[in-house]
């Protein structure tokens, strides 16, 4: 190969390196924030799927909605966590530790491979979600207690974009109406919300038990989360339900922090 030719080969393979950054910085912004972590692409993670032992470190509403076939539901809030994992590690050495949550902006599965790196555990971060996942393997997706997920059973993104509000919007017209926080513990101690007033804030399961009940069928619901992705699920619960007054904040509190 000529100097002229390597030359040019070089700056493509450089050109093509940066291109890739950019788009897994777009995608996966956070990942910037947390580079020692190990991550699993959504192709590489469908062809391991049977050498890996996957946490779903998501509430357990969450997970009851929707999960990769297989996976354990081991809540990052959990107290007994780091034992469970040390135990299914022992009790599996030959398969590797994934760690996914709801994706993409979602922080927990970030989280939960930092604090298994800091107690020597290795693990790989599956941070393009269990969305990207039902859209992608319905097959090897668990929704509503089925599995294969059945195509009628998901909920369209228009459908879902249909309840979205914009962050000015949604400060407006909840500002008279039933506006409720269902982020966890963890989640509202990171990132505390002055933009909106008077909130409450109910856990996810709680609020799946309300809306059972049918306690808040004669309000319109305000509900915000921490990056848009938890209130995907409990759509599911409110259209189950037959609940039609309802709007989800988009992007969740994160919209706020980006303004």
């Amino acid at each position: 190969m000529s100097k002229k030719l390597s030359a040019v080969f070089l700056l493509c393979s450089a050109l093509l390196a940066v291109f890739c950054s950019a788009e897994t910085n777009i995608h996966f912004p956070d990942r910037n924030t947390f580079p020692e972590l190990s991550y699993i692409s959504i192709a590489d993670l469908r062809e391991e799927l049977s050498r890996s032992i996957l946490i779903d470190v998501r509430t357990p509403l969450e997970f009851d909605t929707v999960h990769i076939q297989g996976a354990i539901n081991i809540p990052l809030s959990n107290r007994g966590f780091l034992n469970r994992i040390k135990k299914l590690t022992a009790q599996f050495p030959d398969k590797q530790l994934v760690v996914y949550c709801n994706g993409h902006q979602c922080q927990k599965s970030y989280q939960a491979g930092r604090l298994l790196l800091d107690y020597k555990i290795s693990s790989r971060v599956f941070d393009t979600g269990i969305i990207d996942w039902l859209k992608a393997y319905p097959q090897f997706t668990v929704l509503l207690g089925k599995n294969p997920a059945a195509p009628q059973d998901i909920i369209s993104e228009a459908e879902f974009q249909a309840h979205l509000l914009s962050s000015e919007s949604f400060i407006k017209s909840s500002q008279s109406n039933y506006l409720i926080d269902i982020r966890d513990i963890v989640q509202r101690t990171n990132i505390t919300v002055t933009a909106v007033r008077h909130q409450r804030s109910i856990t996810i399961a709680k609020m799946y038990k309300q809306i059972k009940q049918g306690r808040l069928k004669d309000k319109t619901l305000y509900i915000m989360d921490a990056t848009g992705r938890q209130v995907r699920w409990l759509q599911y619960y409110l259209k189950k339900y037959h609940y039609t007054d309802y709007y989800f904040l988009k992007d969740g509190v994160l919209s706020f922090q980006q303004e």
